[in-house]
């Protein structure tokens, strides 16, 4: 009887009282971004305790407001997971897709993005940089990234040959690197590399192989690795966070230029990008920032793109006292180590508001003109989190890690 005067009662009512059984048995997280229930009886519980009957009229007592969407996600897991009868009236119909608009439902939805939505291609680079100066380097560039183009969803990833000097420019970077990272870089990144130096993954005198980095990612928490070609649109981008896929380029920096490139290569994926994306909990706020960015507005893109630039990108955490760096576009140069954490003039409190309002000073092919501290990488986590929970986005979304798919709900 309680549970079907919990279903008759008015949705935005009902979820005042669910949204309690997150507090009483501490409810475990899920990856639908919304929260399980640990036992049923805890529902009943609530039920009888917080509604009573006056005069034939349902009351609550005084509850906390949160946000709707996760009402709808948590009794759908109930719902779900238990053998209430259909009769009880619970409707698991999705929001038609064309009335919310056009976003990746799915990995093969993902399929055209590393090919069509770049954002910027190696001609367009400075005229300076190596790309437009090395008729050999740009040919070979050329080469990779035809190589890259044709990589299809399902399929094995390419397998680059690379040259003697391109594992020599590896090498170099890769050993002059190692004392920095354990100085400068944050304790969960310089975790991230040794897992992966220990698993054969990263050597110091050899390019990564794709294949492997992307079997020992999958196989830790979910991760995928795809191939492409340049800087990529960030809502292309980012949608497939929500998927766990990461896309990176597959060539690598001109030999010259060792400790800086223009663009993202290979050493900013792999050095930069890959340790951090060991730790589960980086790539669970990483999936949450992919979740956010579907169908956002334009406006919403902006700001979820400033969140990322100055995070992932360009992070810098406290630990302790000291200042350690985790931003992947900074890891891989001693150079930029050292000057984002001695200029400390360019540090900035870690403040979202002000992170959105940054967003025109990005700087892709130059140093950046603001750092943005977070207290720890627990904080970047949280604060992600809260600003997903605040988008204006009539319905709810969950993904379903068994079909790889996003469901509209």
């Amino acid at each position: 009887l309680a549970l079907r005067v919990f279903l008759m009662i008015p949705r935005q009512t009902a979820f005042f009282i669910l949204s309690l059984t997150t507090k009483g048995s501490r409810s475990q997280r899920t990856q639908n971004f919304g929260y399980k229930l640990t036992s049923h009886s805890g529902l009943i519980f609530i039920i009888h305790t917080f509604i009573t009957k006056e005069n034939n009229q349902i009351r609550l007592s005084k509850l906390p407001p949160l946000s709707f969407p996760m009402f709808t996600k948590s009794l759908k897991k109930v719902i779900r997971s238990s053998t209430l009868p259909s009769s009880l009236g619970y409707s698991s119909k999705s929001t038609p897709l064309s009335s919310v608009g056009d976003f990746p439902r799915t990995l093969n939805d993902l399929n055209d993005s590393f090919r069509t939505q770049v954002l910027m291609l190696a001609s367009e680079l400075p005229p300076n940089a190596a790309y437009n100066t090395d008729p050999e380097y740009r040919a070979r560039i050329e080469e990779i990234r035809a190589t890259t183009q044709q990589y299809q969803t399902g399929g094995e990833l390419p397998e680059i040959d690379y040259t003697k000097e391109e594992h020599e420019v590896w090498a170099k970077l890769y050993k002059k690197l190692g004392a920095y990272h354990l100085k400068y870089a944050s304790e969960e990144y310089n975790e991230g590399k040794l897992l992966l130096e220990k698993a054969g993954v990263f050597k110091p005198d050899r390019i990564p192989n794709i294949r492997e980095l992307s079997e020992f990612l999958e196989a830790r928490n979910g991760v995928t690795l795809r191939p492409v070609v340049s800087i990529m649109n960030p809502r292309e981008f980012l949608n497939s966070f929500a998927f766990k896929v990461f896309h990176c380029t597959q060539y690598i920096r001109h030999g010259r230029s060792v400790d800086f490139t223009e663009e993202p290569d290979l050493c900013h994926e792999y050095i930069g990008h890959a340790p951090m994306l060991v730790n589960n909990d980086f790539v669970d706020f990483a999936q949450e920032l992919g979740m956010a960015s579907l169908a956002a507005s334009e406006e919403e893109m902006n700001d979820l793109t400033s969140i990322f630039w100055y995070t992932f990108e360009f992070g810098l955490c406290k630990e302790g006292n000291d200042t350690k760096v985790y931003g992947a576009g900074i890891l891989p140069s001693a150079t930029e180590m050292e000057a984002c954490l001695q200029n400390v003039e360019l540090h900035r409190g870690f403040d979202f508001n002000k992170i959105c309002d940054a967003f025109e000073d990005i700087q892709y092919t130059n140093e950046q003109r603001h750092y943005f501290v977070a207290p720890s990488l627990k904080e970047v986590s949280e604060k992600i989190r809260e600003f997903s929970s605040r988008m204006n986005r009539p319905f709810g979304l969950e993904f379903n890690s068994m079909d790889q798919r996003v469901d509209i709900i």
